[in-house]
């Protein structure tokens, strides 16, 4: 079998979903594969995949360039499978976690399949003494068996209602004039879930220095800034500049320019208007680039920059909407 129809076989037979991970700078720190095994039938002929075969399909299919991955396995089997094959991450050339050249992914141990499984703990904690990156994920009232505390570097912290509610009266706490915020009072370096408000999601990166949270407070966030007009992001125009100046392809220069749902539609908008002169519509960035030229797009591009969003909290909504 072609490893292209491997990879094929093997992810057809399993459900992903997946999970963006924001952090402090608003930017993509990570993304959680939630991956369920789908049920055998009584007359299929190849058995479940195995956790080798898993990431040699993942390994397949993801780019060199993609952010740290976080393997939530849904069944104790796979979790205790994955903990017996990952191996230990190395930092490699591309800044992606890999071994040998297999993808080693960090493996995420929920505490709901922890409970009443002594023998999933012990996999757990081979898998640590081998120097596999574990993670735990559970309540903030809960916490993991004290022999597998040490290796998990980071935890994965959903708020319960008396945390959140706890920490959104910290963040909201007025402050006197000239006085500098305090830290805030959750354990720093990990990831938080249950975050629905901008105040939380603030009070969690900026004061609390998480690792990144889970739940981007999209409508709260574009609630909050209702009466300004929304514009594209100055990072992404800049770097649109930036990429015409040092002669991309057109391939990037496009990728570039879509990465803000605002700047690409706007850009559409300018193409089709009827003072540009263009005999026909156009009806893709990439049309758009051909008929207008780079210069074109460079000029229309500077006049974009002064008004462009600095507004950093808005890169999340952003990128969920391409």
């Amino acid at each position: 079998m072609r490893p292209t129809d491997m990879t094929a076989s093997v992810l057809d037979r399993l459900t992903l979903c997946y999970q963006p991970l924001w952090g402090p700078a608003r930017t993509l720190a990570g993304v959680a594969l939630y991956i369920q095994l789908l049920p055998t039938t009584a007359d299929a002929t190849e058995p479940p995949p195995r956790a080798l075969q898993l990431l040699e399909a993942l390994h397949d299919s993801l780019p060199h360039d993609a952010p740290p991955i976080f393997l939530i396995p849904q069944s104790a089997a796979l979790l205790m499978d994955l903990l017996d094959h990952v191996e230990r991450p190395v930092r490699a050339e591309r800044k992606t976690f890999a071994t040998s050249g297999l993808f080693a992914p960090t493996i995420m141990v929920e505490q709901a399949l922890l409970q009443d499984r002594p023998a999933l703990a012990e996999a757990v904690l081979r898998g640590q003494q081998r120097g596999v990156a574990t993670m735990w994920r559970g309540d903030t009232d809960q916490v993991p068996e004290p022999r597998l505390v040490p290796g998990f570097k980071r935890r994965w912290l959903t708020l319960s209602a008396g945390w959140a509610a706890a920490a959104l009266r910290d963040a909201l706490r007025p402050q006197g004039p000239g006085e500098s915020l305090p830290a805030g009072r959750l354990p720093g370096g990990h990831i938080f879930g249950g975050v629905e408000s901008r105040a939380l999601m603030e009070y969690c990166l900026d004061r609390c220095g998480a690792f990144a949270v889970a739940d981007w407070p999209a409508e709260d966030v574009v609630h909050s800034l209702r009466h300004a007009p929304l514009q594209p992001d100055h990072v992404i125009v800049l770097a649109t500049l930036k990429a015409l100046e040092a002669d991309r392809p057109a391939e990037m220069v496009e990728r570039t320019l879509c990465e803000d749902p605002i700047l690409m539609h706007r850009f559409l908008v300018h193409a089709n208007s009827p003072g540009v002169g263009l005999r026909s519509g156009v009806e893709s960035v990439r049309h758009a680039l051909m008929m207008l030229g780079t210069d074109t797009l460079r000029r229309w591009l500077a006049e974009q920059l002064p008004h462009a969003s600095h507004e950093p909290s808005l890169r999340p909504v952003k990128a969920m909407m391409v």
